[in-house]
């Protein structure tokens, strides 16, 4: 059996010498909050190397993505091609990495989201045994994907796609509420129940709600699931589709005094 792996010294460090780094040499800017949610996020430790290697390639040179080979990943990582490209898929599917392909179709662009709220949790999604609600059931679906060749369900792959597209653009433009989003499983259940037509004017109204005076001043904020739809089935957002209807007031709860949602 082969001992553990001896870790190489740095550039310009020679073998036996005591490491001594300096910021002036060097170093990554990151807000403490990123590391606290890496930290407290179930990650795996391959997974970890990973996303540690993309914020470094990216904050470390101040930049919010870059292009990154896979060899490269692979050569800091020691992990294999097959296995490197499984890691960055599984950060992908996370929400913790954004990965977009190059016109070439060879290096590929890097992106750390660092918006922990829209990361996938796993209470929401994944069990002890591996098991999701969503997120497993589309990393399943999609070896399959290739061997579809009907129109009919190819559209509908895409449809649910755009859907969950839509959703993450809902979810990012919705104000938080004392800096938390809650619930976002069940948010997803009730703007997915969404007509198709209804969907864009969703995003609409929440666009026009995270601008009012109403949320700037921190009045009532609504979780996003009830600002789709409450207990008694009334759908908050549609008052906010028309900026023009939008209240001026922030006295006291809103309410309407026309139309159905009071």
């Amino acid at each position: 059996m082969s001992g553990p792996e001896e870790i190489k010294p740095p550039p310009g460090l020679k073998k036996g010498t005591m490491a001594s780094p300096q910021v002036e040499n060097g170093y990554t800017k990151i807000a403490n909050e990123i590391m606290d949610a890496l930290i407290n996020y179930h990650l795996s430790g391959q997974e970890l190397r990973v996303a540690l290697f993309v914020i470094r390639k990216t904050y470390g040179f101040n930049k919010t993505k870059d292009f990154i080979a896979l060899s490269q990943i692979m050569k800091a990582t020691g992990m294999s091609k097959i296995r490197s490209s499984q890691v960055v898929n599984s950060l992908q599917d996370k929400k913790i990495l954004t990965v977009t392909e190059n016109i070439n179709g060879l290096t590929k662009e890097y992106k750390f989201n660092k918006d922990f709220h829209t990361w996938a949790t796993v209470k929401e999604n994944i069990n002890r045994k591996g098991f999701t609600i969503q997120t497993v059931k589309v990393l399943r679906n999609r070896p399959l994907r290739k061997t579809l060749t009907t129109k009919e369900t190819l559209t509908k792959d895409n449809t649910t796609k755009e859907i969950y597209v839509m959703f993450d653009e809902f979810w990012n433009i919705y104000p938080s509420r004392n800096g938390k989003k809650l619930e976002r499983a069940e948010t997803l259940k009730r703007f997915i129940a969404l007509k198709n037509g209804d969907k864009e004017l969703c995003l609409q109204a929440a666009k026009h709600y995270s601008e009012s005076e109403l949320v700037k001043q921190g009045f009532g904020i609504k979780d996003p699931k009830r600002f789709l739809r409450d207990g008694k089935g009334n759908e908050y957002w549609r008052e906010w589709i028309d900026p023009e209807q939008k209240p001026e007031t922030t006295e006291g709860p809103y309410r309407k005094k026309e139309g159905p949602y009071r």
